[in-house]
């Protein structure tokens, strides 16, 4: 008798065969291209399915959940403006590079307000395999903004970083869930700016 192996929704990607890299990607794909043009509450996993020519029972294979399959876009989503970022320059200011990073993700989410609202939701998820890339999306999104903190302040960078955190989130939350203007956000997000700006003795100059 053959021992039980792990299903491959548990496995992480670095353990599968390339074939199935590729199949889950495929996924991943037709997921997130789903969500880019209505709510994550409108979308069933047959939707998915249908959109990447996959078999129901194949989408499960990879994904133990719709959480599970979103919480992976999020993370895939997250490495993209991770990637992006790679074009600041080592040598930037790096309060030059935090602004532009806050502002980034305030008009990222302002562009794709689904996808925050679909973060909210997935927060709650139980599913263990969903927390999992939650935790990574978080840490891909953070670390960039903690980096350039560490610039500034190697002691207080992880203080710091939680009160952007909670400005950002805050924010977006009054704009994406409760329909503020975004205007109003950016407006709040700059003066932020400005109180870091004269914590780290920057004059914007």
């Amino acid at each position: 008798m053959e021992p039980d192996r792990p299903a491959v929704s548990s496995l992480p990607e670095e353990e599968l065969p390339a074939y199935q890299v590729a199949r889950r990607k495929r996924i991943v794909d037709a997921a997130r291209s789903l969500l880019e043009k209505q709510e994550y509450e409108q979308i069933q996993i047959r939707d998915v399915a249908a959109a990447a020519g996959f078999a129901l029972g194949t989408v499960y294979r990879y994904f133990s959940s719709k959480e599970h399959l979103y919480a992976a876009v999020l993370h895939a989503w997250g490495s993209d403006y991770d990637r992006a970022s790679v074009g600041y320059q080592a040598d930037d200011d790096p309060m030059r590079r935090l602004e532009q990073r806050m502002r980034s993700v305030l008009a990222s989410f302002e562009r794709r307000p689904q996808f925050f609202r679909a973060l909210i939701l997935l927060m709650s998820s139980n599913d263990p395999n969903a927390k999992a890339y939650l935790s990574q999306f978080r840490e891909s999104i953070e670390g960039l903004v903690e980096a350039d903190l560490a610039k500034l302040d190697p002691d207080g960078a992880a203080e710091y970083s939680v009160l952007v955190w909670s400005v950002l989130s805050s924010l977006l939350t009054r704009s994406v869930i409760h329909e503020f203007p975004m205007a109003e956000a950016y407006r709040v997000n700059d003066r932020m700016i400005e109180l870091l700006r004269l914590r780290f003795g920057h004059d914007g100059s």
